[in-house]
Protein backbone atom coordinates (compact mmCIF):
# COMPACT_ATOMS: atom_id res chain seq x y z
CA UNK A 1 0.00 0.00 0.00
CA UNK A 2 0.89 2.98 -0.92
CA UNK A 3 -0.34 6.80 0.57
CA UNK A 4 0.57 10.17 -0.99
CA UNK A 5 -0.02 13.92 0.11
CA UNK A 6 -2.53 15.79 -2.23
CA UNK A 7 1.05 17.95 -3.10
CA UNK A 8 2.24 14.61 -4.28
CA UNK A 9 -0.68 13.89 -6.06
CA UNK A 10 -1.21 17.43 -8.16
CA UNK A 11 2.78 17.47 -9.17
CA UNK A 12 3.28 14.51 -10.63
CA UNK A 13 0.60 11.43 -10.22
CA UNK A 14 -2.59 13.17 -11.78
CA UNK A 15 -0.46 13.96 -15.35
CA UNK A 16 -0.56 10.55 -15.66
CA UNK A 17 3.36 9.77 -16.90
CA UNK A 18 4.49 6.46 -18.42
CA UNK A 19 4.35 3.69 -15.49
CA UNK A 20 2.41 5.90 -13.45
CA UNK A 21 -1.01 4.66 -13.67
CA UNK A 22 -3.38 7.76 -12.24
CA UNK A 23 -6.68 5.51 -11.91
CA UNK A 24 -5.25 3.62 -9.16
CA UNK A 25 -4.82 6.16 -6.59
CA UNK A 26 -8.04 7.36 -4.63
CA UNK A 27 -8.56 10.23 -2.68
CA UNK A 28 -9.79 9.17 1.17
CA UNK A 29 -6.84 8.25 3.40
CA UNK A 30 -6.81 11.41 6.41
CA UNK A 31 -2.95 12.00 6.82
CA UNK A 32 -1.09 14.73 8.95
CA UNK A 33 1.58 16.37 7.06
CA UNK A 34 3.42 18.91 9.69
CA UNK A 35 0.63 20.45 11.42
CA UNK A 36 -1.57 20.13 8.57
CA UNK A 37 -4.45 17.61 8.80
CA UNK A 38 -4.95 16.14 4.66
CA UNK A 39 -6.73 13.95 2.69
CA UNK A 40 -3.94 11.59 1.40
CA UNK A 41 -4.09 9.40 -1.62
CA UNK A 42 -4.32 5.61 -1.90
CA UNK A 43 -2.98 3.75 -3.98
CA UNK A 44 -4.63 0.63 -5.45
CA UNK A 45 -3.26 -1.27 -8.09
CA UNK A 46 -6.30 -3.77 -8.44
CA UNK A 47 -8.80 -0.78 -9.20
CA UNK A 48 -6.88 -0.11 -12.19
CA UNK A 49 -7.26 -3.90 -13.37
CA UNK A 50 -10.86 -4.25 -12.29
CA UNK A 51 -11.35 -0.84 -14.62
CA UNK A 52 -9.69 -2.48 -17.56
CA UNK A 53 -11.93 -5.59 -17.51
CA UNK A 54 -15.23 -3.97 -17.04
CA UNK A 55 -17.47 -3.36 -20.82
CA UNK A 56 -17.52 -0.41 -22.42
Amino acid sequence: MLVISPEMHRSVVRHGYPGIDHTAYFQTVPIKVGTQRLRGWIHVPEAAHRQEDMPA
